[in-house]
């Protein structure tokens, strides 16, 4: 892995810098780094464990192709107008017709739909 790291970053390194200095040998360096940089990147694909591979990911139970329920239907349509609604509202943002009290009640009730379902809580919620 820090092979094809160092890779990367040499060869990104050359291709700056043979283009600024405009020399020929630079510009071999970076295609050097780059073949090394492929070809490290071809051995990590291969050793890496079965669960991490995007094939097995995507093989996995977890991911469902039912449609949704007729209520969960409702609450992320009722939830997409909110949000188009609040888009809106920002593309008014220093024109005559923007309403800052319309704009905090798009948010206030954006809140309260994102609170009221834990599913889409669970979306919303910042990652830290």
């Amino acid at each position: 892995m820090v092979a094809y790291l160092v890779a990367v970053a040499a060869g990104s390194v050359l291709v700056f810098y043979s283009v600024i200095f405009m020399r020929a040998e630079l510009l071999a360096g970076a295609v050097v780094a780059g073949a090394i940089a492929l070809a490290a990147r071809a051995v990590l694909r291969e050793r890496m464990p079965d669960g991490m591979k995007t094939e097995a990911i995507f093989d996995e139970e977890t991911i469902s192709t039912e449609e949704p329920t007729t209520a969960e239907s409702g609450r992320v349509g009722g939830l997409v107008d909110l949000l188009r609604e609040w888009d809106a509202l920002e593309q008014a943002r220093g024109s005559a017709d923007f309403d800052p009290w319309a704009l905090q009640s798009a948010r206030h009730e954006i809140r309260s739909a994102v609170s009221d379902d834990p599913t889409l809580e669970r979306l919303f919620r910042l990652r830290s």
